[in-house]
């Protein structure tokens, strides 16, 4: 007999979360919850933290070195699988590419989008691919995933720059309609637009990283840096720093933040799914 799964799915557009159309059902309840999240205790952060095993890998997503115990952590913006010892992050799920998820007695599991895939069919794209874990904890796991997703929802109605805000950004900085070829001065455009207290989100200084990049590459490692001090929460800097495919630029620019690795986390060999360009 197949286990039954509580199923949640809260993106307006999928994703578990958008911050263009927030879904009723998490910004109703989200606003019952503390304002600031991006502050987090050593005790908070471990009851975010369970040991788990891999189930089941969908055989159409990149091979990834996990080991057959670890832990998932629930961040930010994003699961987490990090090592039991140190704490290393392994791999990272940011929520906007998670379609959702859920719980049965011994599992827990979670769809997420494969932008990899060769297929043109948008439809088969969405379907997702499932990640399936062993673990006691399922339905306690799945509660706090919903409760952080509904505090990231307060932050970003409250603290980030919107959706809009964000999109107003993009066309100030590229010339013309496209986004083939950047402004002179795009990065002050950027380092302005934050002058009113509005901060990114991680998932929008990803985006930036991975539009910004091809087209200046060079800049890129400045940009990071930048966005370092105008991101929401510096825990969810990691996120960041995957968008650097070259392990050695990922190491340069962990050097030039002097980030502690044993206290921030951040490392140079942390896997992400791809990316949409």
């Amino acid at each position: 007999k197949r286990p039954k799964f509580n199923i949640k799915n809260m993106g307006a557009t999928g994703s578990v979360i958008d911050d263009e159309d927030i879904s009723p059902a998490v910004s109703s309840k989200a606003t019952h919850h503390d304002v600031s999240s991006s502050e987090k205790d050593e005790n908070d952060a471990m009851s975010k933290t369970f040991v788990v095993s891999l189930a089941s890998w969908p055989s159409e997503l990149p091979k990834v070195p996990i080991p057959s115990t670890f832990k998932l952590k629930i961040s930010y913006e994003s699961l987490d699988f990090i090592k039991i010892d140190g704490g290393a992050p392994i791999i990272q799920f940011p929520f906007q590419n998670i379609i959702c998820w859920g719980s049965s007695s011994q599992n827990f599991q979670f769809k997420v989008f494969n932008l990899d895939k060769k297929s043109e069919d948008i439809k088969e794209k969405d379907n997702g691919s499932l990640i399936n874990l062993r673990t006691l904890e399922g339905k306690h796991i799945e509660d706090i995933t919903m409760e952080t997703v509904q505090k990231l929802m307060v932050d970003i109605n409250q603290r980030a720059i919107s959706r809009q805000e964000f999109n107003i950004l993009l066309d100030s900085i590229f010339e013309g309609d496209g986004e083939e070829q950047l402004k002179d001065d795009w990065m002050s455009i950027i380092d302005q637009f934050t002058v009113s207290g509005r901060l990114f989100l991680a998932k929008q200084g990803m985006e930036l990283l991975i539009k910004i990049g091809p087209l200046a590459p060079f800049e890129k490692f400045d940009l990071a840096c930048l966005l370092y001090d105008r991101i929401i929460n510096k825990n969810s800097f990691q996120l960041l720093v995957n968008t650097f495919e070259d392990e050695h630029e990922r190491e340069n620019l962990i050097h030039r933040l002097q980030l502690d690795k044993t206290k921030k986390g951040v490392v140079a060999t942390c896997a992400i799914l791809p990316e949409n360009k």
